[in-house]
């Protein structure tokens, strides 16, 4: 029995380990060493439509709409949709106001709360381009995004994922753990686009598909993007991250508020998973491994802290060594909880207490799915870009 809970106890410190850290890890290094040099490619000229779901927007949308006719791809190829969804500050306002002067700015409004993924739905219907860039009101381009996220579009490549660049308006909250976590996680993409033609998933800030391969989101899920990512593997083409197409985007400060926004996510992460869940016997295929590898594990990680700390418990009854490690275990988790509460601002402790506030709401995100979505409207942080 003993041996049984042993085994059972270090297989799951090791899928965490190796989802967190092996992994990411291997295929970093694998994509430093065989990576192939960067190919130049044909200037793509086709007509593009920027789509963009708003709701209170009028702190973000005026810089967002410069930054798409400031860039260097030719403004009379540029097509952008707006659908407005009832909002109740001037984001209408705004956007009319840049409709004098780009034409090619269309704003669609909807009467009630419709949430970004109908929005999106109804807007794909009237695109009439080739290729859409799908993009939220605060990220903010630089003068070659829209031309480096479809230059690479092929038959093959149909999306491509911009690298979005987190910025830190104040030092302060979590800004800096959650900037190192998505920067690690953009190392990471870039290793799975290389290695295995695919991204794990996009970002859906800013990124281009091909519209024939655009797929319908259903109404009550929570995350478009990931859907659409795991849509495209499904229909056996490549997904690309292009670290040349940077945008911008502040950074989260706010704890409660980033915590909100991953239980929010991780809802639409299960729903995703059992969506598409005939991807996960597809075992030779190199993208449903990186599926598993950076995606899967890491949502299930609650789930294996907390059996760790139960198996540690059973054979600490008989073992000084599990008695350390289950002290251990729930000491990282009282820390967690006192750094949060207190606002501690060591680094390191700080790194201890996002982990665990990020597997919690993995965690809620279950019991919300569980307990089944009806709606995906949300309220959409607080912005601070102006």
């Amino acid at each position: 029995m003993n041996n049984l809970l042993q085994i059972l106890f270090f297989s799951s410190i090791g899928l965490i380990v190796y989802s967190y850290a092996l992994y990411p890890s291997i295929i970093i290094a694998l994509n430093k060493l065989f990576r192939n040099k960067k190919q130049e490619l044909k200037q793509s000229l086709d007509p593009v439509t920027i789509v963009i779901a708003a709701f209170n927007e009028e702190k973000v949308i005026g810089t967002k709409l410069k930054s798409i006719f400031e860039s260097k791809f030719p403004m009379n190829q540029i097509q952008v949709l707006i659908g407005n969804d009832s909002s109740t500050d001037n984001t209408e306002e705004v956007v009319k106001s840049f409709q004098l002067k780009y034409p090619t700015i269309k704003l669609v409004n909807f009467k009630s709360r419709t949430g970004k993924i109908k929005i999106i739905n109804e807007l794909v219907k009237l695109v009439n381009t080739p290729v859409i860039i799908f993009t939220d009101a605060n990220v903010i381009f630089t003068p070659n995004t829209i031309q480096n996220l479809i230059n690479p579009l092929t038959d093959r490549i149909v999306a491509c994922a911009a690298q979005i660049i987190k910025r830190i308006p104040a030092e302060k909250g979590i800004s800096t753990q959650e900037i190192n976590y998505l920067n690690y996680e953009n190392r990471i993409k870039q290793a799975e686009s290389e290695l295995f033609k695919t991204v794990i998933g996009i970002e859906g800030g800013c990124f281009s598909i091909y519209k024939k391969n655009f797929i319908a989101i259903p109404d009550t899920f929570n995350v478009d993007d990931f859907y659409t990512t795991l849509s495209i593997i499904q229909q056996n083409k490549q997904i690309k991250f292009v670290e040349d197409a940077i945008c911008f985007e502040d950074a989260t400060t706010q704890s409660n508020v980033e915590f909100k926004r991953k239980v929010r996510i991780s809802t639409g992460n299960f729903q995703n998973l059992f969506a598409f869940s005939s991807l996960l016997f597809q075992f030779w295929r190199l993208p449903v491994f990186a599926y598993w590898s950076h995606k899967v594990i890491r949502w299930f990680v609650p789930f294996l802290l907390i059996l760790s700390i139960v198996f540690s418990s059973i054979l600490a009854i008989h073992s000084r060594f599990y008695f350390v490690v289950f002290f251990f275990q729930l000491i990282l988790v009282q820390l967690a909880v006192i750094v949060n509460l207190f606002k501690i601002q060591n680094k390191f402790l700080k790194f201890i207490s996002h982990f665990y506030y990020m597997n919690m709401a993995l965690l809620l995100g279950f019991v919300n799915f569980c307990k089944g979505v009806k709606t995906n409207v949300w309220e959409p942080t607080k912005r601070s870009v102006e």
